[in-house]
């Protein structure tokens, strides 16, 4: 979800990226530094459970998962933004 959201978002090719270059992609586009640490926190717990095989605690996942919520409904771009920015 976070994956294809910011490939839509900020046209960054997250599938074809590390999670590291992804992070460095993000750094370079108008996303506050609180949701870059986020994401870092997101991304590594992720790569964990995909290449090391972790079994992350409840706790985390329900954390990983209302992030990504919150970064999503946060950084998206509404309807008025869009049609603001397609009037200019």
């Amino acid at each position: 979800m976070i994956w294809s959201f910011v490939a839509y978002r900020y046209q960054i090719p997250t599938f074809e990226k590390t999670s590291n270059e992804i992070l460095e992609s993000l750094k370079w586009v108008s996303i506050d530094n609180t949701y870059l640490k986020e994401l870092s926190t997101f991304f590594t717990l992720s790569d964990g459970v995909k290449f090391a095989k972790i079994n992350p605690l409840e706790k985390d996942n329900i954390h990983a998962i209302e992030m990504a919520i919150k970064f999503i409904e946060n950084e998206r771009l509404d309807i008025k933004e869009i049609e603001k920015v397609s009037d200019e």
